[in-house]
């Protein structure tokens, strides 16, 4: 399937000839946004209320250069009609299978692998399998010779199935302008136990690898390619040397161009990981801290925000982690508490950055209170947000940490990490030139415990 490219096609309700379909288009775009348009009814008939026909069904499938397109979750998000049949009627499907069968019901739309590639995955991963020898002379290139080593397969036993990461990289030889592609590349795959609805396939097994690679570089990254596949589609068909029983799922992933592979601003990478071990500990971790998470992806999106709202938003991703990981603690309502906590969890990381001082949380807790509810004296910090600068960058070195931790890595380990990522001498040196200005602004003493 092209991507950006408009196809035509006719849609179809399931269980019916495709002759009795609807003309229409179907469109993915780079982001993995899909976007069809039907522009008849199926009925053949007129709106007297000019208004869109609500009867599309959850399901459609049509047909693109011979392969067949299933579209799941369609709703209709608006578009022009008339009193005659046509239309221009937008459907927004929750996702979109492209392959060579349709999948319609509940007990088809099941996987049992899936095969994930993201935006930074092969930076993050770090594997460079393609060695290039060159002897020149003073003449120009003599020769040249490239070595190809298969990195080892790793794998790791997860929740309900096998994770593995797989080398798959290619050559691509071009027969008509004599250029050769060397592409190193990985994959992410998993070997599900049981068949999985689709959906919860993506939430279960996708997401935490999003998050996995967000927390790495501060940047949700993008799904370039999902594929899925189920034995039991085609155990009852006659699959061609050109048909295959993996499928495409289309669907909006979020996510950036990709981080340069070589920035200083990766948290980790695969080389810092055990990976048996340690990724069925990532997985846990973004399930049980799935909306802290959320969150902090939701504040990294939000680049116009300002210093106000983004210390909130931060704020709340911190309460949200500390909820989760402590979810039978009785709450006080004091934002210092779960703060403190976690700081003590990681051998007081952060009181180390603000040299010390007493209570530090006491302060981030009190200037929270300030600017979340709107107290007057927020103003002040628009002409001076020096406090905000220490008490966010002391939250944000303070949850990387605790991610760390969550995911499997000592305490140490994870603190020599958040401070080997570039800048975190600018970082601390914020922390502890512009936390005095925190402590002034705040002007209480924490109260004697």
């Amino acid at each position: 399937m092209d991507i950006g490219e408009t196809h035509h096609t006719r849609w179809f309700h399931p269980g019916r000839d495709e002759k009795d379909g609807a003309p229409g288009s179907y469109r993915v775009d780079e982001d993995g946004h899909v976007e069809v348009h039907i522009f008849e009814t199926f009925d053949g008939e007129g709106s007297l209320a000019f208004m869109p026909d609500e009867s599309v069904p959850d399901i459609l499938l049509g047909e693109v250069f011979r392969e067949a397109v299933t579209l799941i979750g369609c709703r209709s998000v608006g578009g022009k009609t008339g009193v005659t049949s046509q239309q221009d009627i937008r459907i927004r499907p929750q996702y979109a299978i492209e392959g060579s069968i349709y999948l319609t019901s509940e007990d088809e739309l099941r996987v049992t692998s899936l095969r994930l590639r993201f935006t930074d995955q092969d930076a993050w991963t770090n594997w460079k399998p393609f060695s290039v020898e060159k002897m020149r002379k003073p003449e120009g290139l003599e020769s040249a010779s490239v070595t190809f080593s298969r990195p080892a397969d790793l794998a790791a036993l997860v929740d309900g199935g096998r994770l593995s990461l797989i080398d798959d990289s290619y050559v691509h030889e071009d027969t008509i302008t004599h250029r050769t592609e060397l592409q190193a590349q990985s994959r992410f795959e998993y070997v599900l136990d049981e068949p999985v609805p689709i959906h919860d396939a993506m939430s279960r097994y996708g997401y935490p690898l999003q998050v996995l690679l967000l927390t790495a570089t501060g940047q949700m990254p993008g799904a370039i390619s999902v594929r899925a596949t189920n034995p039991a589609w085609v155990e009852d068909v006659e699959v061609s040397a050109f048909q295959t029983a993996w499928v495409t799922l289309r669907r909006f992933h979020g996510g950036h161009a990709g981080l340069a592979p070589n920035s200083l601003s990766y948290l980790h990478r695969l080389e810092d990981f055990d990976f048996a071990v340690q990724l069925p500990r990532v997985l846990a971790s973004v399930t049980k801290h799935r909306l802290a998470f959320e969150r902090y992806a939701e504040m990294l999106s939000k680049r116009g925000g300002g210093d106000q709202s983004q210390f909130v938003n931060l704020t709340q991703v911190i309460d949200a982690y500390d909820r989760s990981n402590h979810p039978g603690e009785k709450r006080s309502g004091a934002f210092y508490v779960p703060v403190e906590r976690m700081d003590l969890e990681l051998d007081q990381f952060i009181s180390a950055l603000v040299d010390g001082t007493d209570r530090w949380g006491f302060y981030v807790g009190k200037l929270r209170n300030i600017v979340l509810h709107g107290d007057p004296r927020a103003r002040e910090l628009v002409a001076d947000p020096r406090p905000l600068h220490a008490a966010f960058e002391a939250l944000s070195l303070l949850f990387e940490a605790s991610v760390l931790v969550g995911f499997g890595f000592t305490v140490a380990r994870a603190r020599e990490l958040v401070e080997a990522r570039h800048p975190f001498w600018a970082r601390a040196k914020n922390i502890k030139e512009n936390f005095p200005a925190l402590i002034d602004f705040v002007g209480e003493t924490p109260p004697v415990r």
